[in-house]
């Protein structure tokens, strides 16, 4: 592999990259995911319902830490059974987004319309996934004062540069919301289990005890989607404690109670021995 600047080439051997690149993957994991993005999308879940217009409009936004510009491409996928240990992405053409490549410079922003070409026809939502992905303009870069490419540039560089994406759910013409929850006796396991067609996401929030509001701890959030389950499984010290969850399914919002575990039934008194009763008796008759 040969990596060239404007006056110089260096000969990398493979072994070199490779160890080069994962150092730089390994520096990205430790980061956290919005300081490592190069762009940035107003919204990262877009949802159509069946019978309104089939266009939705995206902010996109060039957040380069170093001031750099970008081209950006799209591609647009369709996840098929999203969630299930058979999920899988293939390239779809359901969905078009206008324009599908452009340049951003440093911190601009622009608005990109995605447009829905196929009805759902299908019982069940579909979901699909649209990245954005950002690179160098495949050009010389040219100092604007001397008109010349600049001779200063280090040797070698390694540019990883971090897309984002966005959710795309296509919802059914029929919405069919059936959303169960079941706790475990002992309050440490919650089961959610949608019996629907449209996916059920249980969003990241801050959930504190009812009878101590320092008493807290931080949900993640979770997605389940149709013909799918999953188990939660609570923090200690909140097992007998009635938790509240913010729902969002199908463009709407609500909360879900969990109540707290019921309590384990009382065992039924043995029966008195047949001489108690007949002392009961008769002191009833006395």
């Amino acid at each position: 592999m040969s990596l060239t600047t404007s006056r110089h080439s260096f000969v990398l051997s493979p072994r070199i990259f490779q160890a080069l690149l994962r150092s730089a993957i390994c520096l990205m994991l430790f980061l956290p995911f919005s300081a490592r993005a190069n762009i940035f999308l107003d919204r990262n879940i877009l949802v159509f319902p069946a019978h309104q217009r089939p266009i939705q409009n995206l902010k996109v936004t060039n957040g380069d830490s170093n001031n750099r510009t970008l081209a950006v491409h799209t591609e647009v996928k369709e996840v098929i059974n999203p969630g299930s240990e058979e999920s899988q992405t293939i390239p779809s053409k359901a969905l078009v987004v206008a324009p599908n490549a452009f340049e951003l410079t440093p911190k601009q922003q622009r608005n990109v319309r995605i447009l829905l070409r196929e009805p759902n026809t299908s019982n069940r939502e579909r979901v699909f996934r649209i990245n954005f992905l950002p690179r160098r303009p495949e050009r010389s870069v040219v100092d604007n004062a001397t008109g010349t490419e600049p001779t200063d540039a280090p040797a070698f560089k390694l540019n990883v540069l971090i897309g984002m994406g966005t959710l795309i759910f296509v919802l059914p013409r029929e919405i069919d919301y059936r959303f169960e929850h079941q706790r475990e006796a002992d309050g440490k396991s919650i089961h959610f289990i949608n019996h629907g067609n449209v996916s059920v996401h249980l969003q990241p929030r801050t959930i504190c005890s009812y009878d101590n509001e320092d008493h807290c701890f931080r949900f993640e959030g979770m997605r389940v989607h149709p013909g799918l389950s999953r188990t939660y499984t609570v923090p200690e010290g909140f097992e007998k404690a009635p938790l509240t969850f913010s729902v969002q399914s199908a463009g709407r919002h609500f909360a879900l109670d969990v109540g707290a575990p019921a309590a384990p039934e009382a065992p039924e008194a043995p029966e008195a021995p047949e001489a108690h009763r007949s002392t009961t008796q008769v002191n009833q008759t006395l």
